[in-house]
């Protein structure tokens, strides 16, 4: 999802700022993201949404800071070329979001 948005955006709007671009690429990829980890991953459907989803959205967003900070920093000052960076950062940030998110957003129904 990230990957193919990020993508579609960068084409269809050339001047839009690609940390704009990254930004609602790994939202939308979040999305998917939560359905998943509640009706599959975790089996987490006991609690409210309303109560999982505060959480989950603060884990998605330090995690997301993280990612762009990281993505900006790589661009920046040149460390890896683009293409290396969008391929490497979803994959630190689905292991930080698993961790979080199995300790944190949805401990209460997650099985040991």
């Amino acid at each position: 999802t990230y990957l193919f948005v990020y993508l579609a955006l960068s084409h269809a709007f050339p001047l839009f700022p690609s940390s704009l671009e990254i930004i609602i690429a790994i939202l939308s990829g979040d999305v998917v993201n939560y359905l998943g980890n509640r009706y599959w991953v975790f089996r987490a459907t006991q609690e409210p949404v309303q109560r999982q989803g505060a959480r989950f959205f603060l884990v998605m967003m330090g995690t997301l800071l993280l990612q762009t900070g990281i993505f900006w920093l790589g661009r920046r000052f040149s460390l890896l070329p683009e293409i290396i960076l969008l391929f490497l950062l979803p994959g630190l940030r689905l292991m930080a979001n698993y961790f979080l998110h199995r300790i944190f957003t949805f401990r209460a129904s997650s099985s040991p």
